[in-house]
Parts: C-alpha cells; structure tokens; sequence
C-alpha cells in the first residue's frame, strides 16, 4: 500500500498493513483521501460499487498467517453496506466516496 500512495504522491499517507483496511496507525490527510478518490474513480468496477447501499463479493482468506491453516485460501460470501446518507440524493449528485 505505501508504494502504490508514493506512485499516486500520497505524501502525508502511510498504512501500517497491505490491505489498508481499519488501523489506528494509518495515517492521511483530506488532500491525499481525495487523490486517492480521483483515481480510484478511473476504475469502472469502484465506481459501481459506491453508488450501491449493499455490495455482495467472494473474498479468498489467504494471505493472513495468523489465520488458522485450515481456513486459508476459504472463500467467505460477504457483504458490505454503504452508510452514506448522501447517496439517497433524489438528483443523483453524490458518490457514495469518503464523506468526513
């Protein structure tokens, strides 16, 4: 993750795992979140998916050691819900992307 924001000038980014989910020693700032947003949008399937309340995908527990062995490379049904409120917009003028 940090050398993919070094590609993208994150400057004040750093994540402190690969996957760059929930940890209290990430570290951004709204200039870099919003960089990061431009160029995510570049990607057809992200910008689907954050229009969505609820985004149903397979994901493969593989890559975590601590997991045990018999529940690596297990692919898990889950579900992910889209709190943002601004996404029931009658317009249509927001992105369901970081708000605060």
């Amino acid at each position: 993750m940090n050398q993919e924001s070094a590609k993208l000038k994150l400057t004040n980014t750093s994540f402190s795992n690969s996957h760059g989910l929930s940890d209290k020693a990430n570290k951004s700032t709204a200039q870099d979140v919003i960089r990061l947003t431009m160029a995510s949008l570049k990607f057809p399937l992200f910008s689907e998916i954050i229009k969505k309340f609820v985004y149903e995908s397979r994901v493969v527990f593989d890559f975590d050691i601590n997991r045990p062995s018999a529940q690596r490379g297990v692919l898990v049904h889950q579900k992910w819900y889209n709190l943002n409120i601004l996404l029931n917009d009658p317009k249509g003028r927001y992105r369901g992307v970081k708000t605060g």
